[in-house]
C-alpha cells in the first residue's frame, strides 16, 4: 500500500478514534460505514445483523470502483447490491490495501 493511501486512512482513523475509540481495525471502519449506510441506528444487533453491516461497508467501498452498484433498499430498509464484477486475484494485503484505499476515499467524499 503506497504511504500516501496508508497516510489518509490513518487520517480516517484518527477522526473515528475519539467518538468510537483508538484501536479501530479495518472491519470496525467497515461496520461503521455499514451503520452509517443503512441509516438505522445502532441498537442491539445480532451476530448476524452485524455481519449484514460490515457486507453492507464493504459493498459501499467497493461500489466506488465498479465491483457493485446500489439497487436501492429491500422491504426492511436495508440498502441492496448487484454484485457486478469479481475482485481480481489478490492476496489478503491487496485486498486489505483496497478496501482501506475505498476507506479513506469514502471518508473524504462523505
Amino acid at each position: 500500500m503506497s504511504k500516501e493511501v496508508e497516510d489518509k486512512y490513518r487520517e480516517v482513523l484518527d477522526k473515528l478514534g475519539p467518538v468510537f475509540g483508538d484501536g479501530m481495525e479495518l472491519m470496525d471502519v467497515l461496520f461503521l460505514v455499514g451503520i452509517r449506510e443503512s441509516g438505522k441506528a445502532p441498537t442491539k444487533m445480532s451476530k448476524q445483523e452485524k455481519e449484514d453491516a460490515m457486507h453492507l461497508g464493504t459493498c459501499t467501498i467497493l461500489e466506488q470502483y465498479g465491483y457493485y452498484k446500489s439497487l436501492g433498499e429491500d422491504e426492511e430498509g436495508w440498502p441492496q447490491f448487484e454484485h457486478l464484477k469479481d475482485l481480481p486475484p489478490m492476496n489478503e494485503q491487496e485486498q486489505e490495501a483496497l478496501l482501506k484505499k475505498g476507506v479513506a476515499d469514502y471518508f473524504e467524499k462523505v
